[in-house]
């Protein structure tokens, strides 16, 4: 049972792998590249809303690395005052153990 289903599998693979391959008429390779317009200036682009929406995403992308290093800060203090808490309560228990 495993080697036809294996079989399939391969098959299956080679047939999605050959759907994405450039053929031999293509003359470029890869997915199709956007035409830029000439008619358009960078100060155009800057005020589309793509640009605008990707500026965005930056600008929250960058506060969440801010809330990441300073939660993983608070944890690591907070692992490290648990640390110390045990050892705290496991020289009491020694020192009522003698």
């Amino acid at each position: 049972m495993r080697i036809p289903v294996s079989i399939f599998i391969v098959l299956i693979s080679f047939v999605l792998g050959g759907c994405t391959r450039p053929t031999a008429n293509s003359t470029t390779s890869g997915p199709p590249k956007e035409q830029s317009d000439p008619a358009r200036t960078p100060d155009q682009d800057k005020n589309s809303l793509a640009f605008k929406t990707g500026k965005a995403a930056h600008e929250v992308a960058k506060e969440s690395e801010k809330a990441a290093k300073k939660a993983a800060q608070e944890l690591r203090e907070g692992a490290r005052k648990a640390r110390e808490g045990w050892k705290d309560s496991e020289r009491e228990d020694r020192a009522k153990s003698k």
